[in-house]
């Protein structure tokens, strides 16, 4: 309709109505395009939120879950420094279930069960946009390589394990017990007698755990940083 008086005193040469017409649609234009964006800003600051409360929840249970497994390489080491005590000092007790169940367990590397779903989701989808803090972006990035680079560090020594676990092969087994109630772990500490290269192995075993320790720890630091982070970008998005 304001389009049409604009064409009509335009015709009739009335330039002052044109003039205030003209403007009155532009103006109109310009309120629609701003309350367009307006509310699109509305719509993604919203959607922003939800990103960023489930990331948070994410790396909540990651910070957990990760601190566990530091605490298990931690423990593992500390079993296997009680088996290189006792052999070291010629005090072997074929009968501690202590030193039987972590010279069974001392190869276990179990890889980190770190969360990243919805973060590898805003990456597919490009939804990663819509976070709007740059540095955040940047620690998120950051995190996956160091989770990778973590991930490459496993194999490495998951395949020097595999050469060490073939030179204990027959140490440890799982016998039936006397009565058949059951099953109980055997290890032959003759051998560590006959072969001294067996506690190089055990003690080999003992500096992987704590330097997983180590390494995963700093990991879940990590995500507890980013974590942090996180929380103080709700913070922002909900004022």
């Amino acid at each position: 309709m304001l389009t049409s008086n604009v064409i009509k005193h335009l015709k009739q040469q009335n330039w002052g109505a044109a003039i205030i017409d003209f403007i009155v649609v532009v103006s109109g234009i310009f309120v629609a395009i701003q309350v367009n964006s307006w509310n699109d800003g509305l719509v993604n600051k919203q959607k922003e939120k939800v990103i960023l409360e489930q990331l948070y929840s994410d790396f909540s249970n990651n910070v957990e879950s990760i601190s566990s497994m530091a605490t298990f390489h931690q423990n593992k080491a500390k079993e296997l420094d009680y088996v290189i005590d006792m052999v070291a000092t010629d005090n072997i007790d074929p009968t501690s279930d202590r030193a039987r169940n972590a010279l069974m367990s001392m190869f276990q590397m179990p890889p980190i069960t770190a969360s990243m779903g919805t973060y590898k989701s805003l990456i597919a989808t490009g939804d990663i946009g819509l976070i709007q803090d740059q540095q955040l972006k940047t620690q998120l990035i950051d995190l996956e390589s160091h989770l990778e680079s973590e991930k490459s560090m496993l194999a490495y020594f998951r395949q020097m394990n595999d050469l060490e676990m073939n030179y204990v092969r027959g140490l440890v087994s799982v016998q039936p017990n006397h009565d058949n109630s059951g099953t109980f772990i055997n290890v032959d500490f003759e051998r560590f007698n006959t072969d001294k290269n067996l506690l190089t192995v055990v003690a080999n075993q003992e500096r992987s755990h704590l330097i997983f320790s180590r390494i995963r720890g700093g990991v879940a630091q990590k995500f507890d940083k980013v974590k942090s982070y996180i929380g103080k970008q709700l913070n922002k998005v909900e004022d």
